[in-house]
C-alpha cells in the first residue's frame, strides 16, 4: 500500500511538472501576442484607415475566410505548388548531398555552383523562369526548387561530413562494403543534418510558393489577396496574410518535431 500510494503520488507530482513546464513554455508567445494586439487595436483604432483595420475586424475576417470556405480552395492550390516542388527539390537534393559529402571530386565539381545558388538571391531568376517557362503551375514550381533545393544539398552534405570517420574505418575493418557502409554507417548518422535541410528546405519553399503567388502564379492565394485588394477588404488581406503565417508556423513547429526524432539519443 505504502509503495502503491507513494508510486501514485510521484507520478502526479510528474504529471503536475509537465503540465506546468507546458504552461510555461505556452505563456511567453501567448503574452507576447496578447500585447501586439492591444497596441495592433489601438493604434488602428487611433489611426483611422482604411488600409489598416482593427484587430478585432481582422479576426472577425479570418474567421469569416475560415468558417466560410473561402480561404481553403485557393490554399490548396497553392499549396499544391509548394508540395511538387518540394518533393521534386528533396529527391534531387538529397541523393546530391550525399554524394558530395562523400566523394570529394564531386563536391568539388559542384561546390562552386552550390555557393553561388547560396548568396544570389532568387527573384531576379523570376524573368528568366517566365521567359523559359511562362506563366503557370510549372513556373511556380521551377520558383519552389530554386528556392529550396541549395539549402538540403548543403545540409546533406554536411550530414555526411560529420560522420565519424572512425566509425567509417571500423565498418571497413569489419568487412563492410561500400552498401552496408551507407546503409548502417552513412546514412544513419546524417539523418539529423538531413532532416534539418528539410526542414530549412521546406520553410523556403513557403516563401518560394507566397513569392510565386504573388508575381508569378496568381491563382491561389495571390488571386484572392488581389481579389480582396481590389475590393478594398483590407481586413480579408490581413486574414490571408494571418492565415499564411498559421500554416508557416505548423509547418516548423511539423518539421522540427520530426527533427528531434531523428536526433541520435543522447548518452
Amino acid at each position: 500500500m505504502t509503495q502503491s500510494g507513494g508510486a501514485l503520488e510521484q507520478g502526479t507530482r510528474r504529471s503536475a511538472l509537465r503540465s506546468s513546464s507546458g504552461l510555461w513554455r505556452v505563456a511567453p508567445p501567448l503574452a507576447f501576442l496578447a500585447i501586439v494586439a492591444i497596441i495592433w487595436q489601438l493604434g488602428a483604432a487611433d489611426a483611422h484607415n482604411i488600409l489598416l483595420p482593427t484587430f478585432t475586424a481582422t479576426v472577425s475576417a479570418f474567421v469569416d475566410i475560415v468558417v466560410g470556405g473561402a480561404i481553403w480552395e485557393p490554399l490548396l492550390r497553392s499549396n499544391l505548388t509548394m508540395i511538387i516542388g518540394f518533393v521534386i527539390s528533396a529527391v534531387i537534393a538529397v541523393p546530391l548531398g550525399l554524394v558530395m559529402g562523400r566523394h570529394l571530386f564531386i563536391d568539388r565539381a559542384a561546390a562552386p555552383y552550390v555557393s553561388l545558388l547560396v548568396v544570389m538571391p532568387a527573384a531576379p531568376l523570376l524573368p528568366i523562369i517566365v521567359m523559359m517557362i511562362g506563366f503557370g503551375l510549372s513556373a511556380g514550381v521551377l520558383l519552389v526548387m530554386v528556392f529550396t533545393v541549395v539549402y538540403i544539398v548543403v545540409n546533406t552534405r554536411a550530414g555526411i561530413r560529420s560522420v565519424d570517420p572512425r566509425l567509417v574505418e571500423m565498418a571497413h575493418s569489419y568487412g563492410a562494403n561500400e552498401l552496408n557502409l551507407w546503409r548502417y554507417v552513412l546514412i544513419p548518422g546524417a539523418l539529423p543534418a538531413i532532416a534539418t535541410g528539410l526542414r530549412i528546405g521546406l520553410g523556403r519553399a513557403f516563401a518560394g510558393m507566397v513569392l510565386g503567388e504573388l508575381l508569378l502564379l496568381s491563382s491561389g492565394i495571390g488571386l484572392l489577396l488581389l481579389t480582396y485588394r481590389a475590393a478594398n477588404a483590407s481586413d480579408h488581406v490581413f486574414a490571408v496574410v494571418v492565415v499564411l503565417l498559421v500554416e508557416a508556423t505548423l509547418i516548423s513547429s511539423g518539421m522540427r518535431r520530426l527533427e528531434r526524432r531523428l536526433q541520435p539519443p543522447s548518452v
